[in-house]
C-alpha cells in the first residue's frame, strides 16, 4: 500500500473516532427530577440503574415529564432513544413548549423493534420542530400492545456525522414514508430525510450530476455512471414503498374481521372508547353533554359516537376521563356514575332530571 493511501486511511480513522468525540455535548432528559409520569393510573412505573420500566398489561404505556426541560432543537438538533420491548411495534414522540397543550400534528413516529436488549434510535427532531421555540415536554407513546416498555436512555445531542447518517437512515426507511405530498390532485407518496420528501433532494442530486455529466460530455463512461446512480437511487424509493406497503397491511391486520365496535376500541387510546360507549347507554337520548379530558384522547371522535347528543360548554352532563377538574367547575356537579377510577359522569346540581 502506497504511504498516500495509507495517510488517507488514517484520516479516516482520526474522522470516524476522533471527531464524533467533538461534538458530544448533550442533554439528560431522561432524569427523575423532571417527574416523568403516566396519564392512566393503571400504569406503574419503577426507576432502577437501567432506566425507567413502565408496565401495563390492560392499555397502552404512556409517559410524560410533568416538570418542563428547556430544549432548543437547533442547539440539540438529533434524540438519541434506548428501549426495549418485546415486540415491534410503532412508537410516537410528541412534544410541547412549556405550559403549551399537546398538538397531535406535533410528533414523530418512528418504528421500534423487539429484543432483549434495548435498541438505538435517532431521531432529527430539528427537521420537524417547525417553529424552533424551546421545548418544555415530551409526551412517548409506543403504541406496541406490549406489557412492559425499558427506556434506558433520552438524550438530545449535537449530532455527529455517523449519529446524522443513522438518523437520515432510519428516517429514510421510517412510517412517514407513506405521508402524501402535494395537492389534493397530485398526490405524491416518499420517503422522507431531513424533514424534506427524498424526491425533492433525489431530484436536486441528480440535477447537479447531470450537469457534471454535461460539463464532461466527452468522457461518455460518465453517461453509464449517472444511469446506474439514478438506477440504484430509484430502485431505493421503489423497495421503499414496496416495504410500507407491507408494514401498512401488517399495522392494519389486527383490524381485519373485527366488529365496528372492536375496530373504535382499537383505534382509540386506553379504555376511551369503552368509556363513550357506557356513557351512551346511560345518558338520556336528548341530553346534552361535555367533555373534559386530555388532548391525548379524540373529542372529535367522542362527539361523533354519541351524536345525534351535542357538546355544550356548559352542558347538564359532563364526562370526565383522566382529567382534574378546577375546584370552579366541581362546585358546579354532583356525582352521577362511575365507570370506573379516574373515568365517571357528573350532573350539572342545576339540572332537577333524574
Amino acid at each position: 500500500m502506497s504511504r498516500q493511501k495509507q495517510l488517507w486511511l488514517l484520516g479516516l480513522a482520526f474522522f470516524l473516532t476522533i471527531c464524533p468525540s467533538l461534538a458530544q455535548a448533550e442533554l439528560n432528559l431522561l432524569d427523575p427530577a423532571l417527574n416523568w409520569r403516566s396519564p392512566d393510573p393503571q400504569t406503574t412505573l419503577r426507576w432502577s440503574e437501567k432506566g425507567l420500566t413502565a408496565r401495563n398489561n390492560k392499555a397502552t404505556i404512556r409517559l410524560i415529564n410533568l416538570r418542563p426541560f428547556r430544549l432548543s432543537t437547533a442547539a440539540y438538533p438529533l434524540l438519541k432513544i434506548k428501549l426495549r420491548t418485546n415486540i415491534d411495534g410503532l412508537a410516537y414522540l410528541f412534544w410541547a413548549k412549556a405550559g403549551d397543550k399537546l398538538i397531535p400534528d406535533r410528533n414523530y413516529p418512528f418504528y421500534v423493534r423487539g429484543a432483549r436488549t434495548p435498541q438505538t434510535y435517532y431521531l432529527n427532531l430539528a427537521a420537524y420542530d417547525r417553529e424552533r421555540s424551546p421545548l418544555g415536554h415530551f409526551y412517548f407513546f409506543p403504541r406496541l400492545g406490549s406489557a412492559e416498555v425499558e427506556l434506558t436512555e433520552l438524550t438530545a445531542l449535537r449530532g455527529n456525522i455517523w449519529q446524522k447518517t443513522l438518523a437520515g437512515w432510519q428516517e429514510f426507511w421510517g412510517p412517514l414514508s407513506r405521508t402524501p405530498d402535494g395537492f389534493d390532485f397530485l398526490v405524491i407518496r416518499s420517503p422522507r430525510l431531513n424533514g424534506r420528501p427524498f424526491i425533492w433532494e433525489l431530484n436536486l442530486l441528480l440535477l447537479g450530476l447531470l450537469a457534471i455529466v454535461l460539463a464532461l460530455g466527452r468522457k461518455r463512461e460518465l453517461w453509464r455512471l449517472f444511469l446506474l446512480f439514478l438506477l440504484i437511487l430509484w430502485a431505493l424509493v421503489e423497495v421503499n414503498s414496496l416495504r410500507g406497503n407491507w408494514l401498512s397491511v401488517k399495522n392494519d391486520w389486527p383490524f381485519l374481521g373485527k366488529s365496528l365496535d372492536e375496530k373504535r376500541a382499537l383505534l382509540n387510546n386506553g379504555d376511551f372508547y369503552a368509556f363513550i360507549k357506557y356513557a351512551d347507554r346511560e345518558l338520556p337520548p336528548a341530553a346534552s353533554f361535555g367533555l373534559a379530558t386530555t388532548s391525548l384522547y379524540n373529542r372529535d371522535r367522542a362527539a361523533y359516537y354519541l351524536y345525534p347528543r351535542l357538546e355544550l360548554t356548559a352542558p347538564p352532563y359532563l364526562l370526565v376521563f383522566e382529567r382534574q377538574l378546577s375546584r370552579a367547575t366541581a362546585l358546579k356537579y354532583r356525582p352521577w356514575k362511575t365507570f370506573r377510577p379516574g373515568a365517571y359522569i357528573l350532573k350539572a346540581k342545576n339540572n332537577a332530571v333524574n
